[in-house]
């Protein structure tokens, strides 16, 4: 189990990584207006494969399963894989036949073709239609419990085609050959997997058998509606966006998203970590180990996401230079990236009311949040995109999250937590937000006397250590047989040393 949890854990850190180590690079070698496109795959992605994660999620889930026999997992993965033919079929020709509408309605480039941009987007179609493939395969090797396998072809394959496709693109700096090299990749990629995944199940005899479907569909339907709203979620402000502005101006928009998306993927992790024993500790009515590990989780999680957060509102600027090497982009993107910032941050804070709902099988609630956001997003953007530009785009985000944060929270934890949403308010979260936001306020004054420039990664790092110290200090006051378990371990850990 440990070894799964680390494996995921890289595994998500390396896809974060990874995103803020090639994009300045795909700016710098395409251009702002280009690399838009690649932005805009990434956003028609998410949308073509929301069926493919409930039904990848189904197999993880039934593969998982210890009652059923190898010949069932098998001929469910033929089943699946029939199943998966008719989708890839369907996303490739809808692709192909609206290319040209999507071109001329979603995306305003000024110096690309729209025919161009027709056939990027039906390699974008091609791309998807194999790769929904790879997340079938990855769902079976999850529920077998491989995801050190899982996560080990997915951090080189990722780096091959995300890293590897600079080498070509140095000689030939066109989207065809960023869309081939992706087509390509993803085609080997999807080999590689199902060969894995097949060593551990027996699929040379397997026949499809559609009356599986019976028993499934029902938890396939609940995860492909879970998909359908986070994807709207996170994806219906950047069609706004696309739709309503230029190219160019969509490709700020995502930057800056990118940047705010840091200190929610910096704490996802630890929701991947807590998950599993606050679900084992709910389940087996031990409520008050239950509440006091998501006290734990809540804290922590508020204290990693406010520091980052902090740090990043100071330093927008000259971080996102050092990250582009072009302060005009730094510049033109500093005011919209603080509003994602602090909009991500409230994200960050529902991760624990979000995770104790999961833990008690509880969906509805956040099903409830979630489409009450895709209902009020849209027109929100589209006013004010109208009133403010580019920098209005994201400000129903930051108003929503806000808004959801306390009301999400406050359900959630009466809910299942009675008694504990003051203690939450309180201690979990305004504590660590003030304590944040304070030491990097004077931290941050106090190396203004000093040079800046490549110099302000040393002190943002500087005040994030001195914010984990305090907090460190804080926990300990909180939950002092801790200390005494530390100090504990770090005996033995000598001892064994010794």
């Amino acid at each position: 189990m440990l070894k799964n949890i680390i494996a995921n854990v890289i595994g998500k850190l390396w896809s974060f990584v990874s995103i803020f180590l090639f994009i300045p690079l795909y700016v710098k070698i395409l251009g702002i207006e280009s690399y838009s496109i690649i932005a805009f795959y990434t956003v028609l992605q998410t949308f073509l494969t929301l069926v493919d994660v409930g039904l990848a999620a189904t197999l993880n889930r039934e593969f998982a399963k210890t009652t059923t026999s190898i010949s069932y997992k098998a001929n469910l993965l033929r089943t699946f894989e029939y199943i998966y033919i008719l989708l890839a079929g369907i996303i490739c020709c809808c692709t192909f036949i609206f290319a040209r509408q999507i071109a001329s309605e979603f995306l305003n480039a000024d110096t690309i073709s729209t025919d161009n941009l027709t056939d990027y987007i039906r390699l974008m179609g091609l791309i998807v239609g194999c790769n929904i493939f790879v997340s079938l395969y990855q769902g079976g090797m999850a529920g077998l419990q491989k995801q050190v396998a899982m996560n080990t072809l997915q951090i080189v394959f990722n780096t091959i085609k995300a890293g590897g496709v600079i080498i070509p693109l140095y000689f030939c700096n066109s989207l065809y050959t960023y869309f081939y090299w992706q087509l390509g990749c993803t085609i080997l990629f999807c080999c590689i997997c199902r060969y894995v995944l097949s060593k551990f199940v027996m699929l040379s005899t397997a026949k499809p058998h559609f009356e599986y479907m019976k028993s499934v569909w029902r938890y396939t339907a609940g995860m492909i509606l879970m998909a359908v709203i986070y994807a709207a979620n996170t994806q219906i402000d950047k069609l706004a966006v696309g739709s309503l502005l230029s190219l160019t101006n969509f490709g700020y928009y995502f930057l800056a998203a990118t940047v705010g998306q840091a200190v929610l993927l910096l704490v996802t992790p630890l929701g991947i970590a807590f998950l599993p024993e606050l679900t084992r500790l709910f389940s087996s009515s031990d409520h008050g180990s239950g509440k006091q590990l998501y006290h734990i989780f809540s804290f922590w999680t508020t204290s990693i996401s406010s520091g980052v957060s902090a740090v990043l509102l100071v330093y927008t600027i000259p971080y996102v230079a050092i990250w582009q090497q072009n302060i005009q982009i730094a510049e033109n993107i500093a005011s919209i990236t603080r509003i994602f910032v602090v909009s991500f941050f409230f994200l960050s804070v529902q991760l624990a009311p979000y995770q104790l709902a999961l833990a008690n099988g509880h969906t509805r609630t956040n099903v409830i949040t979630g489409m009450i956001t895709i209902t009020l997003l849209w027109p929100g953007i589209c006013s004010f995109v109208y009133m403010f530009g580019l920098i209005g785009a994201a400000i129903p985000r930051l108003i929503i999250s806000f808004i959801t944060t306390f009301i999400l929270s406050a359900v959630i934890i009466r809910k299942f937590l009675k008694g504990e949403f003051r203690k939450w308010l309180l201690e979990d979260t305004m504590v660590p937000v003030i304590v944040s936001f304070i030491v990097t306020f004077l931290l941050y004054h106090l190396f203004l006397l000093f040079p800046q420039g490549y110099l302000t990664i040393v002190y943002g790092t500087v005040i994030g250590g001195v914010i984990i110290f305090f907090h460190g200090i804080i926990f300990i006051r909180r939950y002092p047989d801790f200390k005494t378990r530390l100090m504990s371990f770090g005996k033995s850990f000598i001892r064994y040393q010794n």
